[in-house]
């Protein structure tokens, strides 16, 4: 009695197990499964008759609402991309309107870098070097110039300052000579003078 007992309910439990499991399979194939797992189902699942398949409404109505949300589902996708491929089109041009007025900017700096603005133009670097250079050496030469004029200006005032003292002696010597001779001519000018006299 046991034995058919126990027989009897593993009988009662597959039964009760196996449409739940059918349903269960049934749902996770319509609801969980790709479109083509749910086609694959759906084609596998439903009865021949003759060369047509014949399917149940309440599973086609629901592989409809599975494709039809899929499709939802890939068009709201495809919209959000399409939002997105355009929102970061519209951030690439702005990065490269940035990007080319940073290198406009940037071409700029590198030509003020390498230019002076002199007597109110804009020169290059090299050219105005050249000319400044140019400037320098021509002062430096005047300098030089300079400094030999008055070398030889200063020597020559120096001699003629010499010659001038040598002369100035000489004709102090010349004066006291002849100062001399004059006290002379004049002492024997008196003298005869005085001899003269009665």
């Amino acid at each position: 009695m046991n034995l058919t007992r126990t027989a009897i309910l593993i009988f009662v439990f597959v039964l009760g197990v196996s449409p739940a499991d059918a349903q269960t399979k049934e749902g996770e194939a319509l609801n969980k499964g790709t479109i083509k797992q749910q086609f694959d189902y759906i084609i596998n699942e439903s009865n021949s008759y003759k060369e047509y398949k014949v399917i149940e409404k309440p599973k086609l109505q629901k592989l409809k609402s599975n494709v039809a949300d899929s499709l939802n589902l890939v068009h709201a996708q495809l919209s959000e991309t399409q939002d997105r491929v355009k929102s970061q089109n519209e951030e690439v041009a702005a990065l490269q309107a940035d990007l080319d007025k940073a290198n406009n900017d940037l071409s700029e700096v590198v030509s003020q870098r390498d230019s002076i603005e002199f007597f109110g133009k804009q020169m290059d670097k090299a050219t105005y070097k050249s000319i400044m250079w140019s400037i320098i050496g021509g002062l430096l030469a005047l300098l030089l110039f300079f400094i030999f004029r008055f070398w030889r200006s200063n020597a020559i005032t120096k001699e003629t300052k010499e010659a001038l003292l040598r002369t100035q002696e000489d004709f102090d010597g010349y004066k006291k000579r002849t100062l001399t001779k004059e006290q002379q001519i004049m002492r024997r000018l008196q003298d005869e003078i005085n001899k003269n006299l009665p």
